[in-house]
């Protein structure tokens, strides 16, 4: 099972395979909270490096909500014809 389609279930044990060789999008803190967060007694995770681990742990994914773009923003006071 992937991290992702684990996403509300609990396990007792999870066994997480870290492969620090994929794309550094797929290995991060999202990934890294969901796959560990899974388990209510044990959690073990495997890598095939661990140096280059935490750093990509590490890396947040945070993505900009559509409704605080600056762009938003500037086409909406457009809309309802307020001056810049």
């Amino acid at each position: 099972m992937t991290s992702h389609s684990s996403q509300g279930l609990t396990a007792e044990r999870v066994l997480v395979n870290a492969d620090t060789g994929v794309h550094p999008d797929l290995v991060n803190s999202r990934f890294g909270y969901v796959s560990v967060s899974r388990a209510s007694h044990d959690a073990t995770v495997f890598t095939d490096n661990f140096a280059k681990l935490a750093p990509q742990l590490s890396a947040d994914i945070s993505k900009t909500s559509a409704l605080r773009s600056p762009q938003r923003h500037l086409l909406a006071k457009d809309c309802l014809g307020i001056s810049r």
